[in-house]
């Protein structure tokens, strides 16, 4: 059951804290793009762990290639590609940070634990690289267990569809109604 578009309407008069409570970057109106770059709105937990696998999957493949025989060009090219990747990561953990009611500049330090982590593992230094890699590993498995703030946050809409409100009747009924309803099938030819 999804929303209609009096359902929507109705969301977009609704104003928290002098925001409307569903804005351009909510899940509903969310694209891809948006989700992969964006760092406003909210995602739930299964957006996050699939943009998660994406980054790390990249990052994985960039990481097996070779550097000391590439060109210039190559090393420059690889560089843009691990920037945009970061730029991924940060704006999903953003978003999700969003989603269960956190700041997202703790991205920021998430991603500061992976880039130290990498540097440690370069310098050979193996130990406090395990140590600052499984925090890093920890705070990824926080995001993906959190459960999402169920109403709208300071951040945007739940991520989840919102269902249909079902108002009750202003008065009850006074005596109880018996609506007999008759359908006629009639086959078609």
């Amino acid at each position: 059951m999804g929303c209609t578009a009096s359902d929507l309407a109705l969301l977009d008069k609704i104003v928290i804290r002098g925001k409307p409570l569903r804005h351009r970057n909510s899940e509903i109106r969310m694209t891809i793009a948006e989700k992969a770059f964006s760092f406003e709105g909210r995602i739930g937990r299964q957006d996050f762990i699939i943009g998660t696998i994406v980054c790390v999957a990249a990052g994985l493949i960039i990481a097996m290639i070779d550097l000391e025989a590439a060109s210039d060009a190559a090393v420059a090219l690889i560089l843009l590609i691990l920037g945009v990747i970061t730029w991924m990561k940060a704006a999903v953990m953003a978003k999700r940070l969003h989603d269960i009611g956190r700041p997202g500049y703790f991205a920021a330090g998430i991603i500061l634990l992976e880039f130290v982590t990498m540097l440690l593992i370069v310098a050979e230094a193996s130990e406090p690289a395990a140590g600052i890699g499984l925090c890093w590993f920890l705070a990824l498995l926080w995001l993906a267990c959190e459960t999402s703030d169920v109403l709208a946050n300071r951040y945007n809409v739940q991520p989840i569809q919102p269902q249909p409100i079902q108002v009750a009747p202003a008065q009850p009924l006074q005596t109880p109604h018996v609506v007999t309803v008759h359908v006629i099938v009639q086959p078609s030819v």
